[in-house]
């Protein structure tokens, strides 16, 4: 199975994101060492951060989704679950935490939360990939961006000439 056009397209763009920091701690600490291993540090670090950024601008977009089969039962869609939720009788989703915030004082009744929710899956419905996908490429470009950009302004003002 080959991956998504946008997916290649966002892999090429953190990878320009994390050439862009590397030749930024390079201009800035002037040595190829230091520069390096900031490099890699802040690359961690700012990898780290987007992928959490972008976990819960998923969470944010997603709905529940149902993993049953196709209406003739031979196919799946292919969904991106996110995490599994609770529905109440009202039809209110609730996550993990917020469903053990409200726990019945004293024991727990047999079968809590089952007794009480119907647990549902919390995902982006395989349809709207694509425009997640771009959506995804299209920030790891900004960020790669600002970094190859603020590199050239960096190699730019250290120049000897």
């Amino acid at each position: 199975m080959r991956p998504a056009p946008s997916k290649i397209l966002a892999a090429t763009f953190v990878a320009a994101a994390a050439f862009g920091l590397g030749i930024l701690a390079g201009a800035v600490f002037g040595r190829v060492l230091s520069g390096l291993l900031v490099a890699l540090l802040l690359a961690v670090i700012a990898m780290q951060a987007a992928v959490a950024g972008i976990q819960q601008w998923r969470a944010a977009d997603g709905v529940v989704i149902s993993i049953d089969s196709s209406p003739d039962g031979s196919t799946y869609e292919v969904n991106l679950i996110l995490d599994q939720r609770f529905r109440d009788a009202s039809g209110a989703v609730y996550t993990w935490s917020e469903i053990f915030a409200n726990v019945p004082s004293g024991e727990l009744p047999p079968g809590w939360p089952d007794s009480v929710y119907e647990q549902v899956w919390w995902g982006i419905p395989g349809a709207r990939h694509p425009e997640i996908d771009r959506r995804e490429a299209a920030l790891w470009a900004v960020l790669g961006l600002l970094l190859v950009g603020g590199s050239a302004l960096v190699v730019e003002r250290r120049r000897p000439y």
